[in-house]
């Protein structure tokens, strides 16, 4: 699920700065081939995490949104304890972490 959540993090985040993300701009983000793109969104609607129409914008369904915020809550979380324990590369470390820890 790893992948799979981060795909619906960086999803969530473009998000913020415009309705609805392409999947060039996932690709030029993870820099990753619009091909590898097409192949998760496809796994992502099979799972009912985001909705798109072929050619068209990709969206987080409210499942989608939903494990997105718990990820980089998640993250946020690890990030803080990881500065607090003098980490140089906290940013990092939470991302490794962020998939290994349940939200308790």
């Amino acid at each position: 699920m790893e992948g799979k959540e981060d795909y619906l993090r960086i999803i969530y985040e473009l998000m913020r700065e415009k309705e609805g993300v392409k999947s060039k701009d996932i690709a030029k983000t993870l820099k990753i081939t619009k091909a590898s793109v097409s192949e998760m969104i496809k796994k992502l609607t099979d799972l009912k995490l985001v909705k798109t129409k072929p050619y068209s914008k990709i969206f987080l369904t409210e499942k989608g949104k939903k494990i997105a915020e718990e990820i980089i809550y998640k993250h946020e979380e690890i990030e803080k304890l990881a500065k607090k324990l003098g980490y140089d590369e906290a940013h990092k470390e939470a991302h490794k972490l962020e998939h290994a820890f349940s939200l308790e």
